[in-house]
C-alpha cells in the first residue's frame, strides 16, 4: 500500500512496508546560474577563509559526490551544528553512534549508505529516533532497540521484509535543501554555512516557497547537513525533491542562490558550473 501523510501506527510485514513509487522528474541542464535580480542584504557577500583554507576552483567539480545508495537524514536535539564534533558517532546514545558498528556486518559495500546529521526543527523524543530516507522519501520513527533491524531491512538491497515492531513511518512532504555546516569537520563550511541558510530562507520566502507549520506546510525546509565530502568545494548544498531526487552543488555562495531557487528548484534545470552529481 502507499504510505500516507499519517504516521502508520503498526507493524510493518511484508505487506505493510512502505512501496515506494514515485515519478522522477526529468531536468534539463543549463551551462551557468543566472544573476542576481535584487539584493537581500548579503547576496553579494563574501565571507573570508583563513589562510590555507580557500575554495579549490580549478578543479571541475562533476563527480565529485560520493558514491551514495541510500541516503539516510538524522535529526538531532541539537540544531546548531557547530556542535557536532567531526565525527558524528562519537557522540554517545545517537543514532550514529548506535548504528556505527553494525554497518560493516549488515551494510552491502556495493550499495554504499551515507548517514548524515541534520539541523532542521529539532527532535526531542528520547525514546525514538526520527530519520528520513532517500530516494524512498519516507520518514520513519525508530525505537532505539530496533536500529539494527531497521538497518537490516531498509539498508540492504538483499533484506528480506518481515514483522517489526517500534518503527513507525508516513511519507515525506517537504523539499529540502541542506547546507554543509559541519564546522569541526572543515571550517570553510562551518563559515559559509550560516550566509547561506539565511540567503536561502529569504529568497524561498520572497517566492512563496519557504516552509512554514501553518502558512505554507508544504513549502522547502532550509536547514544545516553533517560532512557530505568536498570541503574545499564549500559552500556544498543538497536539494532533495519530493520525488526522492538529490542534486548536489558545490563553489555556492550567496549570489547563486537565486539561481539555484529558480532554475533547479522552480524550473528543474541543473546548473553545470556548480553540479557535483545527483541520486
Amino acid at each position: 500500500m502507499n504510505p500516507s501523510p499519517i504516521i502508520q501506527k503498526r507493524c510493518l510485514t511484508s505487506s505493510s512496508k512502505p512501496i515506494v513509487r514515485k515519478l522522477l522528474e526529468s531536468f534539463s541542464i543549463v551551462e551557468k546560474c543566472r544573476d542576481p535580480t535584487f539584493n537581500t542584504g548579503c547576496t553579494y557577500c563574501r565571507p573570508q577563509f583563513p589562510k590555507g583554507k580557500s575554495i579549490e576552483f580549478d578543479k571541475p567539480l562533476n563527480n565529485t559526490k560520493p558514491k551514495v545508495w541510500k541516503h539516510l537524514l538524522v535529526y538531532t536535539t541539537d540544531v546548531d551544528g557547530n556542535k557536532w564534533p567531526s565525527r558524528i558517532e562519537l557522540v554517545p546514545d545517537t543514532f550514529a553512534s548506535n548504528i556505527h558498528p553494525l554497518r560493516k556486518q549488515i551494510q552491502s559495500p556495493l550499495h554504499p549508505v551515507l548517514i548524515s546529521n541534520v539541523a532542521l526543527e529539532s527532535h526531542q523524543d528520547p525514546n525514538r529516533f526520527k530519520v528520513v530516507l532517500f530516494p524512498d522519501n519516507l520518514i520513519y520513527y525508530i525505537q532505539k532497540d530496533k536500529i539494527q533491524i531497521f538497518a537490516e531491512l531498509y539498508l540492504n538491497p538483499g533484506a528480506d521484509s518481515h514483522e517489526v515492531a517500534g518503527i513507525d513511518w508516513e511519507k515525506n512532504m517537504n523539499g529540502l535543501i541542506l547546507i554543509c555546516g559541519h564546522t569541526q569537520r572543515d571550517e570553510r563550511c562551518g563559515i559559509i554555512a550560516p550566509l547561506l541558510k539565511k540567503e536561502f530562507e529569504l529568497v524561498l520566502n520572497k517566492e512563496g516557497l519557504l516552509y512554514n507549520k501553518y502558512k505554507n506546510p508544504g513549502g522547502i525546509k532550509v536547514g544545516i547537513i553533517s560532512h557530505v565530502g568536498g570541503h574545499a568545494f564549500a559552500g556544498n548544498v543538497i536539494y532533495f525533491n519530493t520525488a526522492g531526487q538529490s542534486i548536489w552543488y558545490g563553489r555556492v555562495f550567496p549570489d547563486k542562490v537565486q539561481g539555484i531557487v529558480n532554475q533547479t528548484v522552480e524550473n528543474k534545470t541543473i546548473i553545470k558550473e556548480l553540479y557535483r552529481g545527483q541520486t
